[in-house]
């Protein structure tokens, strides 16, 4: 994937690695398991051309985000990870794919 803004964002005490490129509408990409961001390096320079803010987490526990060390740190409650920080970014117009 192309050089994007990298940052670590800390939820629920995890860190997240996030990855954001190009400006305009904010699309989230969310990879499953077992992948990592890295899963839509071919749709991220598309989108960012074409006008779109492309913010890609790797979720907790893949990637260059944290793991948290007890299976019950991956319940669904828990894993909402994308909740926790979108949230702080109120002025995000959220469009899922994934």
């Amino acid at each position: 994937m192309s050089a994007g803004q990298s940052r670590q964002v800390t939820v629920g005490g995890v860190r997240l690695h996030v990855e954001e490129h190009g400006s305009g509408t904010p699309v989230l990409l969310i990879h499953g398991w077992p992948d990592s961001g890295y899963l839509w390096r071919h749709q991220v320079p598309f989108l960012a051309s074409h006008g779109f803010r492309v913010i890609v987490p790797d979720m907790r526990g893949l990637g260059r985000s944290d793991r948290p060390p007890e299976v019950a740190d991956y319940q669904r409650n828990k894993a909402a990870d994308p909740d926790g920080w979108i949230g702080g970014m109120r002025k995000l117009n959220r469009r899922f794919r994934g």
